[in-house]
Protein backbone atom coordinates (compact mmCIF):
# COMPACT_ATOMS: atom_id res chain seq x y z
CA UNK A 1 0.00 0.00 0.00
CA UNK A 2 1.33 3.40 -0.87
CA UNK A 3 2.21 6.01 1.78
CA UNK A 4 0.83 9.70 1.24
CA UNK A 5 3.29 12.23 0.84
CA UNK A 6 4.10 13.91 3.59
CA UNK A 7 1.64 12.06 5.98
CA UNK A 8 0.75 13.69 9.00
CA UNK A 9 3.81 13.83 11.34
CA UNK A 10 2.10 13.67 14.86
CA UNK A 11 0.03 10.82 13.34
CA UNK A 12 3.31 9.00 12.01
CA UNK A 13 5.29 9.43 15.26
CA UNK A 14 2.25 8.37 17.59
CA UNK A 15 2.05 4.86 15.50
CA UNK A 16 6.00 4.60 15.99
CA UNK A 17 5.53 5.08 19.71
CA UNK A 18 2.88 2.60 19.86
CA UNK A 19 4.63 0.15 18.10
CA UNK A 20 7.80 0.24 20.05
CA UNK A 21 5.76 0.14 23.02
CA UNK A 22 3.39 -2.86 21.97
CA UNK A 23 6.24 -4.77 20.67
CA UNK A 24 8.51 -4.53 23.67
CA UNK A 25 5.69 -5.56 25.58
CA UNK A 26 4.29 -8.35 23.35
CA UNK A 27 7.71 -9.72 22.89
CA UNK A 28 8.98 -9.45 26.54
CA UNK A 29 5.85 -9.89 28.45
CA UNK A 30 4.72 -13.05 27.91
CA UNK A 31 8.30 -14.83 29.13
CA UNK A 32 8.67 -13.03 32.63
CA UNK A 33 7.16 -13.72 35.87
CA UNK A 34 5.02 -10.75 35.56
CA UNK A 35 3.37 -13.04 33.46
CA UNK A 36 3.32 -15.77 35.15
CA UNK A 37 2.16 -13.77 38.67
CA UNK A 38 -0.40 -11.39 36.97
CA UNK A 39 -1.92 -12.63 33.85
CA UNK A 40 -1.77 -16.58 34.54
CA UNK A 41 -2.43 -16.45 37.90
CA UNK A 42 -5.45 -14.03 37.98
CA UNK A 43 -7.17 -15.87 34.99
CA UNK A 44 -9.79 -18.35 35.15
CA UNK A 45 -9.03 -21.92 35.63
CA UNK A 46 -10.15 -22.67 32.00
CA UNK A 47 -7.60 -20.49 30.36
CA UNK A 48 -4.83 -21.08 32.71
CA UNK A 49 -2.83 -23.75 30.55
CA UNK A 50 -3.78 -21.99 27.25
CA UNK A 51 -1.87 -18.69 28.65
CA UNK A 52 0.86 -20.68 29.97
CA UNK A 53 1.46 -22.53 26.54
CA UNK A 54 4.75 -21.59 25.13
CA UNK A 55 3.38 -21.82 21.26
CA UNK A 56 0.68 -18.94 22.71
CA UNK A 57 3.50 -17.07 23.90
CA UNK A 58 5.37 -17.75 21.20
CA UNK A 59 2.69 -16.52 19.18
CA UNK A 60 2.31 -13.26 21.28
CA UNK A 61 6.37 -12.85 20.79
CA UNK A 62 5.59 -12.74 17.11
CA UNK A 63 2.91 -9.93 17.16
CA UNK A 64 5.36 -8.13 19.55
CA UNK A 65 8.07 -8.61 16.50
CA UNK A 66 5.74 -7.57 13.97
CA UNK A 67 4.90 -4.52 15.78
CA UNK A 68 8.75 -3.60 16.28
CA UNK A 69 9.35 -4.35 12.39
CA UNK A 70 6.84 -2.24 11.65
CA UNK A 71 7.98 1.01 13.89
CA UNK A 72 11.42 0.41 12.22
CA UNK A 73 10.24 0.28 8.72
CA UNK A 74 8.36 3.44 9.28
CA UNK A 75 11.20 5.29 11.00
CA UNK A 76 13.02 4.01 7.62
CA UNK A 77 10.53 5.50 5.53
CA UNK A 78 10.78 8.82 7.71
CA UNK A 79 14.42 8.90 7.64
CA UNK A 80 14.36 8.57 3.71
CA UNK A 81 11.59 11.18 2.83
CA UNK A 82 12.71 14.47 1.55
CA UNK A 83 12.25 16.96 3.72
CA UNK A 84 10.18 19.72 1.84
CA UNK A 85 12.08 22.72 4.00
CA UNK A 86 15.66 21.72 2.61
CA UNK A 87 14.44 21.95 -0.79
CA UNK A 88 13.11 25.58 -0.49
CA UNK A 89 15.55 26.93 1.83
CA UNK A 90 19.03 25.59 -0.45
CA UNK A 91 20.83 28.03 -2.69
CA UNK A 92 19.33 28.43 -6.24
CA UNK A 93 16.25 26.56 -5.11
CA UNK A 94 13.00 28.04 -6.00
CA UNK A 95 11.14 29.75 -3.30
Amino acid sequence: MARPKGGNRLLRALFVVYALEAGAFLTLAPWSRYWTARVIGRSPEIARAFLASPYFRSFLLGLGLLHLWAAASEIEAWRREPRRDAASTAPGGTA
